[in-house]
């Protein structure tokens, strides 16, 4: 059975170019591809394996080698394997998450817009994905998680 499996890394040192073309070549036999910002690598394999462990273990394997050889320091924060038929569902559903931006937080959370924008600019809300020319966005999945740690406090807030 065909996996898709799906690695992201916290990079520890700065790779050029030159590097990731080459783990591209080392990884070549599993269809990689490779998306890299800052400081997080990932790296997406398709291979065949009986079952999902399996096909993590193989891909691990390849891939811890692949980086070592390339001198590219990372450490794995976070592992996807599901079948290629899942895979190409998923992609068929289409890949842009749910965002929301001021007044759709304000509804979910009953506050006013005036509130929804002041808690967005406090330390423990979620960073916006972008800005548009009506204001950032953010994912919703980010919003509802602060949702369900946010402690409301009834009343004016004290100066």
């Amino acid at each position: 059975m065909d996996w898709y499996l799906d690695f992201e890394w916290q990079t520890l040192s700065s790779e050029d170019e030159d590097a990731l073309d080459d783990l591209m070549d080392r990884l070549a036999d599993f269809s990689p591809a490779l998306a890299k910002s800052k400081d997080l690598l990932r790296t997406a394999l398709v291979l065949d394996a009986p079952d999902a462990e399996s096909a993590i273990m193989v891909a691990l394997r390849h891939v811890r080698s692949a980086l070592r050889a390339t001198n590219i320091e990372t450490v794995l924060t976070q592992i996807s394997a599901v079948t290629n038929e899942v895979m190409a569902a998923r992609l068929r559903e289409g890949s842009i998450p749910r965002l929301v931006g001021i007044t759709e937080i304000a509804k979910y959370l009953g506050v006013t817009r005036q509130r929804a924008s002041e808690l967005a600019k406090s330390n423990g809300f979620p960073p916006s994905v972008t800005r548009l020319a009506s204001g950032p966005v953010w994912l919703e999945a980010s919003m509802m998680h602060f949702a369900s740690r946010w402690k409301r406090v009834p009343g004016r807030r004290s100066a």
